[in-house]
């Protein structure tokens, strides 16, 4: 998924669109961080699981991660499209972006992870993981 982002934001940029031109110094960063923060969790969700399997819930948060991130790469479609600009698709996208990771960090949390706020660190032990705020939960188009 990083390396798609990278590679659209790259084709666009030198193909001098201006309006994905004016998009990426925000919108970029804020993919990037929110799939680290991501594949993070995902990680840190198998690895609990590995020691103490409990498929159901294991399924549920795997469902979970995959919802996010498809709307991860749905909102890195829909930012280099001016109609879905226009015609708010890309604002649903990141409500449905918004919607879909709070859902995830309501099912994470009997595991330990949490949020530790914007601008926030990384940090795991063995009674669960923190995570940043993504930055985009705040990016709006």
């Amino acid at each position: 998924m990083l390396r798609r982002v990278i590679f659209l934001a790259v084709l666009f940029g030198l193909l001098g669109c201006g309006a994905v031109l004016s998009a990426l110094p925000r919108i970029v960063p804020a993919l990037i961080d929110a799939i680290s923060i991501v594949d993070q969790i995902d990680k840190f969700v198998e690895d609990h699981f590995a020691a103490s399997p409990d498929e159901g819930a294991r399924t549920e948060l795997a469902e979970a991660v995959r919802r996010v991130r498809a709307d991860v790469g749905t909102v890195s479609r829909l930012v280099y499209d001016e109609a879905a600009k226009e015609d708010g698709r890309l604002d649903v996208a990141l409500a449905d972006f918004r919607r879909d990771y709070s859902e995830l960090l309501r099912l994470a949390a009997p595991l330990g992870i949490r949020t530790s706020g914007r601008g926030g660190a990384f940090s795991a032990s063995a009674r669960g993981l923190t995570v940043p705020e993504p930055i985009l939960l705040k990016v709006e188009r």
